[in-house]
């Protein structure tokens, strides 16, 4: 009898060793995720667009991951730097400084309601050699559909999404943190027509 009673143990003690020693896979507390690949969010920046008149009222999220640095030139204009993957909405708002608490919906023809979201895009290979920042045609898929949500909590924005890429791929994401603000980014080199 005490064969069978000790093999259960040995085995339990066993099952019970291999179970503490796995490797669990947490994901990052900021990140895009796009179908099932999933990218880590290094910073974020909320900045308002100026330039053409299209984008009167119009203010950029951005986030960006390893590889890509947020810069202030001068007079708090955005600038970009290095390479990497980056995530953006532009969404109409009349705040030019902070993003609005809320849920924010794709709303892609004009005229735009308070918090709508006018583009959504992202790029898997950004360069600062040959991209610019906003959507133009350099950009990756376009987001056609979802929603954003905002919660703050003190100085820290709580982000969330959920949107379907042109091509029907999921894009969701997380981000809490402080947003860069007060900055700036000219439109002025899109070619866009109304």
């Amino acid at each position: 009898m005490r064969s069978p009673a000790l093999l259960l143990c040995i085995t339990l003690c066993f099952f019970i060793y291999f179970c503490s020693n796995k490797q669990i896979e947490y994901s990052s507390a900021d990140y895009f995720k796009i179908s099932e690949t999933q990218y880590t969010i290094e910073s974020a920046a909320f900045v308002k667009l100026t330039g053409l008149s299209f984008f009167n009222n119009l203010n950029g999220l951005i986030f960006a991951t390893d590889g890509v640095s947020f810069f202030s030139l001068n007079d708090k204009m955005l600038s970009l730097k290095g390479k990497g993957k980056i995530l953006g909405f532009i969404i109409y708002s009349s705040e030019s400084e902070t993003l609005n608490d809320g849920v924010h919906f794709m709303n892609l023809r004009p005229p735009y309601s308070e918090g709508d979201i006018a583009i959504g895009f992202y790029t898997l290979d950004w360069n600062e050699d040959k991209d610019s920042v906003f959507y133009d045609e350099n950009d990756g898929p376009r987001l056609l559909s979802g929603k954003l949500t905002v919660t703050k909590e003190g100085e820290q924005t709580s982000i969330s999404f959920k949107c379907t890429d042109e091509d029907g791929r999921l894009v969701t994401g997380v981000f809490k943190g402080d947003l860069l603000k007060n900055l700036s980014y000219n439109t002025d080199h899109i070619n866009y027509e109304d």
